[in-house]
């Protein structure tokens, strides 16, 4: 991740990457998502990994994440890893983006947090699966630069527990 890292800039890790296409391709033609896993750092969103939730409604035009999966999912997540939830993913079965009710939910989502929220739609193409990212904070909503590479660990630190040098 590079010291300069800008609101708008989305790191995904290749392996979190790789998870999400094959959860799309294998959901195809219905659509699929989840949520995405990391940390915030320097205005930037890095994602370290993601977790499928299948929603049993879901057709070729709409996704709906329950959201008592998701908190199923941050309940099983180790609070010394200092990873939380960093936003939604879904696949769209054909070659578009993020919709307008995508970008109004992202708005929705990131009003309950003071850090910035990544959104993430791979959208079908020829070749595979292309990702598109969002970033929002507050009610603003911009595109994301996406860059794919390894994302380093943050680990949590206690508010009691010091640094040794």
């Amino acid at each position: 991740m590079s010291a300069s890292a800008a609101l708008g800039d989305v790191y995904i890790a290749p392996t979190a990457v790789e998870y999400l296409r094959r959860c799309a391709q294998a959901s195809h033609p219905i659509e699929t998502g989840g949520v995405l896993l990391g940390y915030r750092r320097a205005g930037a969103v890095l994602v370290v990994s993601a977790e499928e939730i299948r929603d049993p409604k879901s057709t070729q035009h709409s996704y709906v994440t329950d959201e008592r999966a998701i908190q199923e999912v941050l309940d099983r997540l180790d609070p010394a890893d200092g990873i939380g939830y960093v936003g939604p993913g879904h696949a769209h079965p054909r070659d578009l983006g993020h919709s307008f009710q995508d970008r109004c939910s992202l708005r929705r989502i990131a009003k309950l947090y003071e850090h910035p929220i990544a959104s993430i739609v791979l959208r079908r193409t020829a070749d595979g699966y292309d990702l598109e990212a969002r970033v929002a904070i507050d009610r603003s909503v911009r595109k994301g630069n996406l860059i794919v590479q390894a994302v380093p660990k943050f680990p949590r630190v206690g508010r009691h527990q010091e640094k040794r040098q």
